[in-house]
């Protein structure tokens, strides 16, 4: 197997709500579904409450988020995001409260109007990238850059759910951050985890790699290199207890995925799974009961930790993007519509997006939380807000939530 295990690093530079209607499906949705609810029923089976992080919040809470979306983080009912990257507006940090849709910045300041870089909940030195979020200990964790010469040295930020006591927590490995994307970025056990993907040039050529690190939050140890691997252009993880799962893809002609699993309490990297000709453009990994789950991606697939096979569990013959949630499977059939489909049941519902996510705005799922989609939409110019929305399937109900200043 092409890839490289370290045990350190030693070179070290810089330091309006909607109602749906439910329709009965025809026979090729319904067989469709079929398939889905018998592929669920293996998936969920006995997946009860998930190890805990050691001093920290159960990953039950967020199984079904979208960690790798770099902008938003959950913690025990909150939301905390910012707008992506590529919009080019002012990051401000937002928090939303899930159980009564309240949506607001993330600023205490008395008659602040949260519209410049001296509000509370402004983010600096994002230089056009995802801070991203995580949540450890009660604190948000997030990564900025500070400007040296010619350089942006990598920096972990903390502060509170509050968004008080800012601070930087240590300065990252610039050799490694330099060539990754935006990868994951998470906390186990007072110790960071990175993963993202990089192109390098040599004799003249792009060169893809994925890479996989630890440093401990003190920031008194070298980084721990624990996976870096050429061939690879795109990958993707998840925590669930003491296990670190990463999936590494090729994407493109040679369509290759890597799965490994990585035991962050005695530090032992397994291989899951190795092969070619796997057309999964997925967006999210997730483990539910003893499978990984692919989400986000034209297919959905899963992958049995019990008999290292991997299988489609749903498919969109019109070739729209598909996500996945505890029982359901959610996806945008045009710019306008969506449907959902009920795993247990076989019922599809299906509806049209409220009028304020629309006119050409970019969608981002955001993930399932306690069976309820979140989505944000990203505004494109200067006057057009940005809107986030959640989906609620058991009244089927599509509601906006905020529109951002």
């Amino acid at each position: 197997m092409d890839f490289e295990l370290f045990s350190c690093f030693v070179s070290r530079s810089g330091r309006g709500r909607r109602q749906m209607g439910k329709i009965t499906a025809d026979k090729r949705v319904f067989a469709f579904i079929i398939v889905i609810a018998a592929s669920i029923a293996v998936l969920t089976c006995g997946c009860a409450k998930q190890q805990a992080y050691k001093g920290e919040l159960e990953i039950e809470e967020s199984r079904f988020f979208f960690v790798d979306s770099g902008f938003a983080a959950y913690h025990e009912g909150t939301l905390y995001f910012t707008e992506p990257a590529f919009s080019g507006r002012k990051p401000f940090v937002y928090f939303a409260d899930t159980k009564t849709g309240e949506c607001m910045p993330l600023c205490g300041k008395p008659e602040c109007s949260h519209d410049n870089n001296n509000c509370n909940a402004y983010l600096d030195g994002l230089y056009g990238g995802n801070p991203l979020f995580t949540v450890y200990n009660n604190k948000i964790y997030w990564r900025r850059f500070e400007k040296a010469k010619t350089e942006l040295i990598p920096i972990l930020c903390s502060m509170n759910l509050d968004g008080t006591m800012r601070k930087d927590v240590m300065s990252l490995d610039y050799a490694l951050e330099e060539f990754m994307n935006v990868g994951f970025l998470g906390i186990y056990d007072g110790k960071l985890f990175r993963c993202g993907s990089g192109e390098t040039v040599e004799d003249s050529e792009p060169v893809y790699s994925v890479t996989v690190y630890s440093q401990e939050l003190t920031g008194e140890a070298d980084p721990n290199v624990i996976l870096h691997t050429k061939g690879y252009n795109g990958i993707l993880a998840r925590m669930n207890g003491n296990v670190l799962y990463i999936a590494c893809f090729a994407r493109g002609e040679d369509k290759k995925l890597l799965l490994l699993s990585y035991n962050m309490d005695d530090e032992t990297l397994t291989e899951l799974y190795s092969g070619s000709d796997f057309p999964c453009s997925a967006q999210s990994i997730f483990v539910v009961g003893d499978s990984i789950v692919f989400s986000g991606g034209i297919t959905a697939y899963s992958f049995s930790l019990n008999s290292g096979e991997i299988s489609p569990i749903s498919s969109d013959p019109d070739k729209h993007l598909v996500f996945v949630s505890e029982d359901r499977i959610f996806t945008f059939t045009s710019a306008s519509t969506y449907s959902c489909a009920d795993f247990s049941s076989g019922s599809v519902c299906i509806g049209e997006l409220p009028d304020e996510c629309l006119d050409g705005r970019l969608k981002y799922p955001l993930g399932s939380i306690d069976g309820t989609f979140y989505f944000f939409f990203a505004g494109l110019t200067e006057e057009q807000k940005s809107v986030l929305a959640s989906y609620d399937p058991s009244d089927d109900c599509f509601s906006v939530l905020a529109m951002l200043p």
